[in-house]
């Protein structure tokens, strides 16, 4: 049996289709790498490394200093040892490591490694200024005032971090060593609410309390500003003022000291 011209054409016709699919794909492949690329070296220049300072001061009041930025796995802004400048006379703030990544979900991703937060109170209030909601925050109830004005959508990550409350004389009247908080939003029909979780190693608080492994879970709305899921702490003192780090219910409390494990 003889085959046709048109039968030998049908064999041996080139895939024009799958070679252009391929090409597209190859093309697509150059173009992400070279954009990535383009994208790390502007990055890790030092115009770039200002460029996202200047931006930063812009949209938080702080003036940083960036000892090197370069982009991260899977699409994130990575900027290591970050330090603000001192155009203050008092307190201070640092970070190992800050990361910032937005998500195709709409989450904007923001972890802080090794922080560390010197809070000052001076007769003008508290410095760094742009730490000032931290620095007077006294009811973990208000923890929803933090987060007021930021993306919808923020993811936050602290590891590894430190606050201390002081006075301009260098007295430390408060302080926390390893900090863990985990916050991020939870959208029900017809409201907002935020998840905390929280892990302090090591904290002091005003008047000679101490506490050590306080670990807390709460959910918090608009009308309903503390849910507590978990409330761990171990405190040696008098605990009986509340304060952020200590539970509402210990309202009332005289003498208390806690020892739970």
């Amino acid at each position: 049996m003889t085959r046709s011209n048109d039968n030998l054409d049908d064999d041996f016709k080139p895939p024009r289709k799958r070679l252009s699919a391929v090409g597209c794909l190859t093309i697509v492949i150059l173009l992400v790498v070279l954009v990535v690329t383009v994208l790390t070296l502007s990055v890790r220049s030092k115009a770039g490394g200002d460029w996202i300072a200047d931006v930063l001061r812009k949209k938080t009041g702080l003036d940083l200093k960036i000892g090197e930025a370069r982009l991260g796995l899977p699409f994130d802004l990575v900027l290591k040892n970050v330090q603000a400048r001192q155009a203050e006379a008092y307190g201070g703030f640092k970070a190992v490591e800050i990361r910032m990544g937005a998500r195709l979900n709409g989450v904007v991703e923001l972890g802080v490694k090794g922080a560390e937060l010197d809070l000052v109170k001076t007769a003008d209030g508290w410095l760094p200024a742009a730490f000032e909601r931290i620095a007077v925050l006294n009811d973990v109830r208000d923890t929803p005032g933090l987060f007021v004005d930021v993306p919808r959508g923020l993811r936050l990550n602290i590891r590894d971090s430190a606050i201390s409350w002081g006075t301009a004389d260098g007295e430390i009247t408060r302080r926390v060593k390893g900090l863990e908080l985990w916050a991020m939003p939870l959208d029900f029909p017809g409201r907002r609410m935020w998840f905390y979780e929280l892990f302090a190693r090591d904290v002091k608080r005003a008047g000679g309390v101490e506490g050590q492994n306080v670990r807390r879970c709460w959910l918090s709305a608009s009308d309903n500003p503390y849910v507590e899921i978990v409330y761990r702490p171990v405190w040696r003192g008098n605990a009986v003022f509340r304060d952020w780090w200590s539970s509402p219910a210990m309202d009332g409390q005289r003498g208390a000291i806690q020892d739970e494990k």
